[in-house]
């Protein structure tokens, strides 16, 4: 299957202020948290910077597919994280991991806005 990859041009400017509302375990159904957790993305030269709970990860940019930025990196040896940013204000943020035996993955979905100083 072929996939469509247009050209990436940011359809958001500035830093987002990003609230978590959803837990997604593979193969389950979504949660939503008690307490919506913050995140923000902030651009940088070739991708965005994305900070949550004080953890801070640089991803690079791939592609900018239909309504949404595709970005990715490896901020650990055993792990990878997919982030989607959706030009009508949803975030998905997806993590893969792997242990010693397994390889696992965990969506956690919201939305966005720009921070206003």
């Amino acid at each position: 299957m072929a996939l469509l990859l247009l050209a990436t041009q940011s359809a958001w400017a500035g830093e987002q202020v990003c609230m978590l509302a959803e837990d997604c375990e593979t193969g389950g159904a979504c949660v939503a948290f008690a307490d919506p957790r913050t995140a923000w993305v902030r651009p940088v030269d070739g991708g965005v910077e994305h900070e949550i709970e004080g953890n801070v990860v640089v991803l690079t940019e791939l592609a900018h597919i239909q309504a949404a930025q595709v970005f990715a990196g490896t901020p650990g040896p055993n792990n990878t994280l997919l982030l989607m940013l959706h030009d009508q204000g949803g975030l998905t943020l997806t993590a893969h991991y792997s242990s010693g035996t397994e390889i696992l993955s965990n969506t956690l979905r919201g939305t966005c806005r720009t921070e206003s100083n």
